[in-house]
C-alpha cells in the first residue's frame, strides 16, 4: 500500500504524460488517476475529526493526510466535465479547490465538511470550463478577424494592384484603425 502523500508532487502530470501517446481519451486519464487513489488509505471518520482538531490547532502534517483524503471526494466532481478541458486540467482545478478548502478557516468549521468541499471543487470547475470557453471563443474570433483581414488584404491587392492601406482595411472592414494595426502587427509577428 502506498504511503500517504505519493499521490502529490505532480503524479497527476506524470500519469498524462504517460498516457498521451497510448491514446487515451480524458476519462481513461481520470479512471487511471481514481484507480491510483484506491492505493491511499481511506479517510476514517474518527481519523477525520483527530486531523481536523490538529488542523485547526495548525499542524500542517493533518492538512496533507486530510488532503489526501479528500481527494476522491474532489476528483468525483470532475466526471460531469471531462470532455470539456484537458482531464490534466480539470485534476489540477480539483486539487487546487481541495487545498484551498482547507486552508479556509470557515470551511474548516462547517459541521458537513465533505459537502462543503464538493461545493467548492465543483464551483471551481464550472468556473474553470466557463472561463477556457470564455477564452477559446476569444481565440476564435480573433482568428476570423484575421482570416478576414487577410482575405481582404488580398482582394484589394488585386483589385487596386498595391497592397492596401491599414485605412482601407479598416474602412472595409468596418472596424476601427487600431484594431487594423493591431491584427497586422500580430500576423507580423506570427510570420517572424
Amino acid at each position: 500500500m502506498r504511503r500517504a502523500g505519493e499521490l502529490s508532487g505532480g503524479r497527476e502530470e506524470q500519469i498524462q504524460a504517460e498516457t498521451e501517446n497510448e491514446g487515451m481519451t480524458g476519462a481513461d486519464l481520470l479512471s487511471l488517476y481514481l484507480e491510483e487513489l484506491k492505493q491511499i488509505p481511506a479517510l476514517e471518520a474518527e481519523e477525520e475529526e483527530a486531523l481536523l482538531e490538529k488542523l485547526r490547532a495548525g499542524d500542517a502534517r493533518a492538512r496533507k493526510r486530510l488532503t489526501e483524503g479528500y481527494l476522491g471526494t474532489a476528483l468525483a466532481e470532475i466526471q460531469p466535465f471531462v470532455g470539456s478541458m484537458e482531464a490534466g486540467e480539470l485534476i489540477g482545478v480539483a486539487n487546487l479547490a481541495l487545498t484551498a478548502a482547507l486552508c479556509d478557516e470557515k470551511i474548516l468549521e462547517s459541521t458537513v465538511l465533505r459537502d462543503t468541499i464538493k461545493q467548492k471543487v465543483h464551483t471551481a470547475l464550472e468556473e474553470a470550463v466557463r472561463e477556457n470557453r470564455q477564452s477559446d471563443t476569444g481565440e476564435q474570433t480573433l482568428a476570423d478577424r484575421m482570416n478576414a483581414l487577410t482575405e481582404l488584404s488580398s482582394e484589394l491587392a488585386a483589385e487596386l494592384g498595391r497592397e492596401a492601406s491599414p485605412e482601407e482595411l479598416a474602412s472595409r472592414l468596418d472596424i476601427p484603425l487600431d484594431e487594423v494595426q493591431r491584427l497586422l502587427a500580430m500576423s507580423m509577428q506570427a510570420l517572424e
